[in-house]
């Protein structure tokens, strides 16, 4: 992937936000989507709103939110972040979102970074523009992101990557995160909705991955993932 020249800054003045309110804890019952890699949920399994990416530079959680007719959009997330080291706070290096995807045994990125708008954790409050790269210095614990998935229905993403970009184009450091809605059990996350397994490399992204669920209900898996709620 290569950075792009021009980054654009957040800017001050921010609208309130008439299409789009936090989610947390919205639970869908069923979810059945064309492609193989697709959901398909009876009404028994929960469903997976939110989400979090730890590692040694950066910390975020992603989540779902509603759109004007309180239904789960499918075309916007949100996301912010907890924690950037130092390493990748340096003066000229950003920030980019990218998705990708596994279709078959293929795994597929976009190669073109996602739009996203910088909005007020505080009161929800957005700017009015969207941009697709932002300077890692202005990341603070104030503000958060939209960011729009621009989705394939057939064959929907599954998989949110933040990239960090050194001043001179190279990349500092990355990480994946699955984009929610998905399976709350890490067990039924792993079958496709054709009945084929998922590849391994997804499964190891889903939060209760490492978790030991034998004796844990739907509503216990779902509420281990909505502590990432925001």
């Amino acid at each position: 992937m290569k950075a792009q020249q021009v980054i654009l800054t957040i800017t001050v003045s921010l609208i309130a936000v008439t299409f789009l309110t936090s989610c947390g804890t919205q639970k869908s019952t069923t979810e059945t989507v064309t492609g193989s890699n697709a959901l398909t949920i009876d009404s028994q399994q929960a469903l997976a709103s939110c989400n979090r990416s730890v590692s040694t530079s950066m910390t975020f959680n992603v989540a779902t939110v509603m759109d004007s007719n309180n239904q789960v959009s499918a075309d916007w997330i949100k996301t912010k972040f907890s924690f950037l080291s130092a390493d990748i706070t340096k003066t000229g290096y950003s920030l980019k979102f990218y998705k990708w995807r596994i279709v078959g045994s293929n795994a597929q990125l976009d190669s073109q970074p996602l739009q996203f708008a910088a909005y007020l954790l505080a009161n929800g409050q957005t700017s009015s523009d969207t941009m697709t790269s932002v300077y890692t210095t202005q990341i603070n614990s104030q503000y958060g992101f939209y960011i729009r998935l621009n989705d394939d229905a057939q064959y929907p993403y599954q998989v949110l990557k933040a990239v960090v970009y050194k001043s001179d184009g190279t990349v500092a450091a990355q990480s994946d995160i699955l984009i929610p809605q998905f399976s709350a059990s890490p067990v039924a996350y792993k079958t496709n909705a054709d009945g084929t397994a998922r590849a391994e490399n997804l499964l190891k992204l889903h939060p209760l991955y490492n978790t030991d669920v034998t004796t844990m209900t739907q509503a216990q898996m779902k509420q281990a993932t909505d502590q990432h709620c925001f």
